[in-house]
């Protein structure tokens, strides 16, 4: 979770970040596989417009990350939808959730 590209995605939809909650629906988002990442080379990214909102967890990243590569390849990424969820807490911490529907890794 990347807290500063979050905020900078709710920003750019012109929606802040308030103490109540407020949620992004339908986002396109992209599937990016990392293999150069140093902490797990099978780690996938989740992009939101131009923005880093977070990564798949280890688990699923194992099952997506070599079906991604081809088409990484080709300069084609696999997209589907996101909704982000952010919250700010005091001292200016932001709370977020970000969860996927992309197609399974067994289609790809």
């Amino acid at each position: 979770f990347y807290p500063k590209d979050i905020r900078k995605l709710f920003r750019d939809c012109g929606m802040p970040i308030t103490a109540a909650g407020c949620t992004l629906e339908s986002e396109v988002c992209f599937l990016v596989p990392e293999p150069w990442n140093e902490h797990d080379p099978n780690a996938v990214a989740v992009m939101v417009r131009t923005f880093h909102v977070g990564h798949l967890p280890a688990a699923l990243a194992r099952r997506y990350h070599g079906r991604l590569i081809p088409y990484a390849q080709q300069r084609q990424l696999v997209t589907g939808t996101a909704r982000i969820w952010s919250q700010l807490e005091s001292g200016g911490i932001v709370r977020a959730r970000v969860t996927v529907c992309v197609p399974e890794a067994a289609v790809l």
